[in-house]
């Protein structure tokens, strides 16, 4: 055989190498198994018998933002509160919003035309919470779900500040 022929043997080799043939089942191809199925779809992929790499991450993420989002709603928590100093220093942006507070109780009352109140405290300052329910006990530690209600806001001052507690928490 002369140095031609080697040539254009290996011209050949190296052509039906680069193509793939259609009539090798796909368990002899290598790296690839035949009749996998894929434990989300129940389906095998017609080239890998695997999921893809994008269905897996897409399941991961689309879990992962289920859980965050079912959480947020939580209001059991322990984050999410707003301090009664935000509160004490822009009335006028949490005026009808709902917000929630934990605290220490103080000077808990029962008004004869006003109904039930009591003070609540954080480290940042004091406000006062009218509820419907059963006033807590004095320096008890509660944690509650109200909407910031004034009598009045005039220059970004309010006047007769207060949550009305939507339901406790703690």
């Amino acid at each position: 055989m002369g140095e031609d022929q080697r040539e254009s043997v290996r011209a050949s080799e190296r052509e039906s190498e680069m193509k793939l043939s259609h009539d090798l089942p796909i368990s002899r191809l290598p790296g690839l198994r035949a009749n996998a199925r894929s434990p989300v779809t129940g389906r095998a992929s017609p080239v890998t018998g695997h999921r893809s790499r994008v269905t897996s991450h897409a399941f991961v993420v689309a879990l992962a933002l289920g859980a965050a989002i079912s959480l947020a709603g939580c209001d059991y928590l322990p984050f999410g509160y707003t301090p009664i100093k935000e509160i004490l220093g822009a009335p006028a942006h949490f005026e009808g919003k709902q917000v929630k507070l934990e605290g220490k109780v103080r000077d808990p009352m029962k008004l004869p035309i006003l109904g039930k109140a009591f003070v609540l405290h954080d480290e940042g300052g004091e406000i006062t919470v009218m509820t419907e329910g059963t006033l807590p006990a004095a320096n008890s530690e509660v944690a509650l779900k109200g909407t910031v209600k004034s009598a009045a806001i005039i220059g970004g001052q309010s006047l007769g500040l207060r949550v009305e507690e939507i339901h406790r928490l703690r």
